[in-house]
């Protein structure tokens, strides 16, 4: 699978027009940034207990009016994976941020070092087998979130960059919700957060490898 993934970016590049130095280190002075990563996620909180890091992927559409500034979406999924070494319940966790992205570029030629900061809306959710039949129960949380992240890429053709890339999600929730798939009714409940809880609450971290598509306007 990853070679096969390997080919068909490779061929990708091999149909783009090439470009010669001069034009790799033309100045990207307006345009549009479309930016897949892909890379690990974990976090620091109670969240993660009985988990292992696991996959993390986000999709940036970024326009940038200047050479030194990008403005867009920001959208990130992040999973963990349950520890089956740990007597849990716990099956299967992820978070989610949504929100507007601002990022800072340094351009030095086709080298570009970035710092960004998006905030938005932000879930975190786990599922849990349940311990009297084969159904799913449900925990989560929704509410505000904040992003900080910084990285480098480096245009390998005019139109196309390869980088790496680190982000740090803190959610800030007020509200615990639970749904129960016992019985009939299903239950869900939803519960004021207490000051303890709230400050339990950890960051989620994703480090990964990104490819960027350039789009001059």
């Amino acid at each position: 699978m990853r070679k096969t993934t390997f080919l068909a970016a490779l061929a990708v590049l091999m149909l783009l027009p090439i470009g010669g130095a001069e034009a790799q280190n033309a100045p990207r002075t307006r345009g549009l940034d479309f930016t897949l990563g892909l890379g690990v996620a974990g976090c620091t909180d109670a969240y993660c207990a009985g988990f292992d890091p696991s996959a993390q992927v986000r999709l940036e559409v970024l326009y940038r009016p200047l050479r030194y500034l990008a403005v867009g979406a920001h959208l990130g999924w992040q999973f963990v994976d349950p520890d089956r070494n740990q007597p849990s319940w716990v099956d299967w966790g992820w978070s989610m941020m949504l929100g507007p992205e601002l990022r800072g570029i340094l351009p030095v030629g086709p080298l570009e070092a970035w710092m960004g900061l998006t905030l938005g809306f932000m879930r975190q959710q786990i599922d849990m087998e349940n311990e009297s039949a084969a159904d799913i129960d449900r925990a989560w949380s929704n509410g505000f979130g904040l992003g900080f992240g910084f990285g480098t890429q480096y245009f390998v053709h005019p139109k196309v960059a390869l980088g790496l890339d680190f982000w740090l999600y803190k959610g800030f929730f007020d509200e615990a919700c639970t749904y129960e798939n016992d019985g009939d009714p299903r239950e869900q409940l939803c519960g004021s957060m207490s000051r303890h809880e709230k400050a339990a609450i950890g960051v989620v971290f994703t480090f990964g490898a990104v490819v960027t598509f350039f789009l001059p306007l």
